[in-house]
C-alpha cells in the first residue's frame, strides 16, 4: 500500500474526464460528490455561457479535501515509521517523494496557478446547494482542472491549508524529531 500512495493526491477525490467514473450509467455508487459531479457536468454541457469550459476542455474535476492538521501530522508520522521499516536507509526526502509525490506536485501546481491569477471562480449550477467550482488552466479553450469545494467554505482557506501542508512536509525533520521525543517520553513513562 505504501508503494502506491505517491501516485495519489491525498487531498482530492479526482474524476478524470473520459473515464467510466464520470458516466452516470457506469456509476453504481451514489454519493454526494457523484451526484454533484453529474449536476455540474450537465450544467457545463447545456449552459450557453460554458462554451469555453465544455468537457472537451476539461481534464478532471477534483473535490478538494482538508485533513485536520493534528490528524495529518499523526498520519505522516505513522506512514514515516512504516516507510522507515521497509526502507532503512531512505532519507526524509525519499519518504516525501515516494509517499506524497503526486500530492506535493498537485498542491504546488494549484498554488502556482493561484499566484499567477489562473485560478478562476466558476460558480455552481442553478439550485446547487453543496458545492461551488473553480478552474485553473493555461488560457481559454485549453484543457483545465476544475475544483469543487463546499459552498460554505472559502477557496482561500484551502490554499492557506495546502501551504501549511507543504511547509510541514518540507520541515519533516522537525515533525519526526518531535514524534521521536514523544515516543521516548511515552516509553519512559511506561517504564516507571
Amino acid at each position: 500500500m505504501i508503494d502506491t500512495l505517491g501516485s495519489h493526491n491525498l487531498f482530492a477525490n479526482k474524476f478524470i474526464i473520459g473515464t467510466n467514473s464520470v458516466i452516470k450509467e457506469y456509476t453504481k455508487t451514489s454519493t454526494e460528490e457523484i451526484e454533484a459531479l453529474h449536476r455540474w457536468l450537465e450544467f457545463k454541457e447545456t449552459d450557453p455561457f460554458m462554451d469555453n469550459y465544455r468537457l472537451e476542455y476539461t481534464q478532471s474535476i477534483q473535490f478538494l479535501k482538508i485533513i485536520e492538521i493534528p490528524l495529518f501530522n499523526d498520519i505522516v508520522k505513522d506512514l514515516h515509521k512504516t516507510y522507515k521499516r521497509r526502507f532503512l536507509y531512505a532519507a526524509n526526502t525519499d519518504f516525501v517523494n515516494d509517499v506524497f509525490g503526486l500530492t506535493v506536485s498537485s498542491l504546488k501546481r494549484l498554488l502556482k496557478c493561484e499566484e499567477e491569477g489562473e485560478l478562476i471562480y466558476m460558480g455552481a449550477p442553478p439550485g446547487e446547494k453543496v458545492y461551488t467550482y473553480y478552474r485553473y488552466s493555461i488560457g481559454l479553450n485549453t484543457s483545465g482542472t476544475e475544483l469543487a469545494i463546499k459552498q460554505d467554505h472559502d477557496i482561500s482557506n484551502y490554499l492557506q491549508y495546502y501551504r501549511l501542508v507543504l511547509s510541514i512536509l518540507d520541515d519533516l525533520d522537525s515533525l519526526i524529531k518531535t514524534s521521536k521525543i514523544q515516543d521516548i517520553a511515552f516509553v519512559f513513562s511506561d517504564w516507571r
